[in-house]
């Protein structure tokens, strides 16, 4: 039987309270310290991802933004990420832009991840996938495609999956889809409420197999 538990707060407040080795795996967007939103000023502590790593038995993956002022700090945590995932994107936002260029990926730093995943095609380390059309938004800068996170709830997720920072809450939906337990994290009220309200509709649905 899948389990949801929705946490609003500082996931600083909230993980020191979750058991070790509590989640198969942690699946989580947080903050990139790209400043496009007040909470966006910099990457978490290192204090997040040693809880991430306490609690998870398995991987920890974490969003990431490609800039190098970015990189450069997350390549400050210890342990350093132990492989990265390029989540691939045709687009040309104007707020992705520097040099003249577009950004067209995204990092997903990945730490403990297993020698296979559940699946039976070997993956390759770029997944293309469009940004959400814009009724998916859900009033959030950072909502992730479900397309993406169903391939990576569905891959690397197990049996349960903890999200320190839920946003819109599209890895719960992927979890619910893919039958597995769901932890979420998120400080922000309005963010919290889409979360759970999408959630919600998703536990109304039948599950779908073969995503």
């Amino acid at each position: 039987m899948t389990e949801i538990q929705l946490y609003l707060g500082d996931c600083l407040d909230i993980l020191p309270t979750l058991g070790a080795g509590s989640v198969d795996a942690v699946i989580t967007d947080p903050p990139y310290g790209v400043q496009v939103a007040g909470w966006d000023t910099e990457i978490p502590p290192q204090e997040v991802l040693d809880h991430c790593l306490r609690i998870s038995r398995g991987p920890v993956l974490w969003f990431g933004a490609a800039s190098v002022r970015c990189i450069a700090p997350t390549m400050e945590y210890d342990p350093k990420p132990d492989r990265m995932i390029v989540w691939s994107i045709p687009f040309g936002l104007a707020k992705t832009g520097a040099h003249g260029m577009y950004y067209r990926w995204h990092p997903i730093w990945c730490w403990n991840l297993p020698p296979k995943h559940n699946g039976k095609e070997p993956w390759k380390d770029v997944i293309e996938c469009s940004l959400p059309g814009k009724r998916d938004w859900w009033f959030h800068p950072g909502t992730k495609p479900d397309k993406l996170m169903d391939l990576l709830v569905k891959a690397w997720g197990g049996n349960s999956v903890l999200d320190a920072f839920m946003g819109s809450g599209t890895t719960g939906v992927s979890c619910i889809k893919a039958g597995c337990s769901f932890t979420g994290i998120d400080n922000d009220p309005d963010s919290y409420a889409i979360a759970e309200k999408r959630i919600a509709e998703a536990q109304m649905q039948p599950r779908l197999e073969g995503i």
